[in-house]
């Protein structure tokens, strides 16, 4: 009966095991997609701003070959622009302490750089 009883608490302890590492395991999976979930936002939010840094440069060029260029700042069309690049630049920075706020990735064998090794 020692068998039996010895068996059945083995099987026990790694029911315990495989429960913890399947936990640990979803909250790793978890924290992944959500760090690259927080990384996609920040690379769209950062294309947007690129096209808006391009569209007020257009708008400015466009003023200065009108000779407008005085208190530019004063135009429907830039303040606008400023404006929402404005809150683009905030609004990244936002998504990206989000994602410092995520427990760091460990660093996997592939990422860290290669140790001097002789041939």
């Amino acid at each position: 009966m020692s068998f039996v009883n010895d068996f059945k608490t083995s099987l026990r302890e790694i029911k315990g095991f495989l429960t913890k590492t399947a936990y640990a395991a979803a909250d790793e999976l978890s924290r992944i997609s959500d760090d690259t979930r927080l990384r996609y936002k920040i690379c769209q939010l950062r294309r947007q701003l690129g096209q808006l840094y391009q569209e007020l440069g257009v708008e400015v060029y466009r003023l200065s070959s009108e000779k407008r260029m005085g208190r530019i700042e004063k135009e429907e069309k830039v303040a606008s622009l400023i404006q929402r690049i404005g809150d683009l630049e905030t609004e990244i920075k936002k998504k990206e302490e989000e994602r410092l706020k995520l427990r760091p990735i460990p660093a996997t064998n592939l990422e860290k750089e290669p140790e001097n090794q002789t041939l």
